[in-house]
């Protein structure tokens, strides 16, 4: 399997299943209502699903709403071991995702989409894990 980007909606009827690879979900316009692991509720902008491969995730969104999903055989350890299924992204990875979203609208080639994918995977690999707690006191 190759990674790949798309650009998906879905439908308000609630749908689920599984894939033996990583995917990432990140709303570009509107929510999705997402159960997957141990997290329940609404991913908007500025967020990004992690859905790690194997695991069963059901989903609905508005018909209007879209969304880039990114299949993956491997992802950064970072978003591997979060502590959450869903966290915040940083304002680089944001802008990223809104350049990506011009992109594949364009018909991008395979060379860009290539060059595309390897920085996003950078960007990734910089997310910090906001839902993790510090025990270090200064």
């Amino acid at each position: 399997m190759n990674t790949y980007f798309s650009i998906r909606s879905y439908s308000k009827n609630f749908r689920s299943h599984y894939h033996e690879y990583h995917q990432l979900v990140l709303p570009l316009h509107g929510v999705i209502d997402i159960r997957v692991g141990k997290f329940s509720g609404l991913v908007g902008i500025g967020d990004c699903v992690i859905i790690r491969a194997g695991e069963f995730h059901g989903f609905s969104a508005h018909e209007a709403a879209r969304f880039i999903v990114v299949d993956m055989e491997n992802i950064p350890d970072n978003i591997l071991h979060a502590s959450e299924e869903k966290i915040t992204i940083d304002s680089a990875l944001l802008s990223f995702t809104q350049f990506l979203e011009q992109q594949l609208n364009s018909q991008i080639n395979q060379a860009v989409e290539q060059c595309a994918f390897d920085l996003f995977y950078q960007l990734l690999g910089q997310q910090k894990d906001n839902n993790r707690i510090d025990c270090v006191i200064t």
